[in-house]
C-alpha cells in the first residue's frame, strides 16, 4: 500500500511556530505528522482561543474540511520542528480509493476522536478540577512518553493548559502547585512539566470515578 501511496504525496519539514493551517480556509491538503509536535486551537464564541488538542507523530490532520469540503474550524500551528507527509485533496481521495484498508482506518480514527470529544465533554461536565488536570497530564504522559519519572517537554502556557480543563490560569497554577507539594509532580525548567507518579495521578482519576 504504502508503494501505492507514496508517489501521490510529498514531504515537508517546517520549523517550530509555524502555522499550517487557519479556520475559515478551504480544506486542500491532508497532512500526515511523521514528527515533532503541533497544537490545534479553536476560538470561542467571546473571541477567546482555547487549545483543543496536541498530536504527535502519528497523526492525521485536516481530514476532516478536505473530505466534507467546507471551510477549516481550527488553527494547526507546530510547535516544534515537524515533518509532514502531505496529500492534496485530489490525492488524498484517490488513496481511499487504492485499498479498502485505508478507509476503515480513517474510520476507526475519526471513531476514536469522537470518543476523545465525548469523554472531554463528559469531563468538563462531571469531573472536579483537580481530576481533570490529573486526567489531562496522564493523557499527555501516555501519548507522548512512557518512563517514570516522566519528563513532558510542552511549549504550552499554562494559560492554553488551563483551557482545556475549563479552568482559569490561576486555578491552574495552584493545582499544579499542590501536585508538587504531594511530590505527584517535580520541578523542571520552563515549559517541562515532571510527573514523578503516574500511578497517583491514576489514583486521582479513578477516586473520581468510585466516589
Amino acid at each position: 500500500t504504502l508503494s501505492r501511496v507514496a508517489p501521490l504525496a510529498t514531504v515537508r519539514s517546517l520549523p517550530a511556530r509555524r502555522q499550517i493551517m487557519g479556520t475559515e480556509l478551504p480544506g486542500e491538503v491532508v497532512y500526515i505528522l511523521l514528527r515533532g509536535l503541533v497544537k490545534v486551537t479553536g476560538e470561542q464564541a467571546d473571541g477567546s482561543i482555547v487549545l483543543r488538542a496536541v498530536l504527535g507523530p502519528g497523526q492525521l490532520i485536516g481530514e476532516i474540511a478536505v473530505l466534507d469540503r467546507l471551510a477549516r474550524t481550527a488553527t494547526v500551528q507546530t510547535m516544534e520542528p515537524c515533518e509532514l507527509i502531505c496529500f492534496g485533496r485530489e490525492a488524498f481521495e484517490q488513496c481511499l480509493l487504492l485499498d479498502a484498508r485505508i478507509p476503515l482506518q480513517l474510520s476507526r480514527l475519526l471513531a476514536q476522536r469522537l470518543r476523545q470529544a465525548i469523554d472531554r465533554f463528559h469531563s468538563l461536565a462531571t469531573e472536579d478540577a483537580r481530576t481533570r488536570v490529573a486526567r489531562l497530564l496522564l493523557q499527555y504522559a501516555e501519548e507522548l512518553l512512557r518512563s517514570e519519572p516522566t519528563l513532558l517537554a510542552l511549549p504550552l502556557s499554562q494559560e492554553e493548559l488551563a483551557s482545556m480543563v475549563g479552568i482559569s490560569r490561576g486555578h491552574f497554577s495552584k493545582l499544579m502547585q499542590d501536585f508538587r507539594r504531594e511530590q505527584i509532580l517535580g520541578t523542571g525548567r520552563p515549559g517541562e512539566v515532571v510527573i514523578n507518579s503516574m500511578a497517583q495521578l491514576r489514583a486521582i482519576v479513578s477516586d473520581s470515578h468510585s466516589s
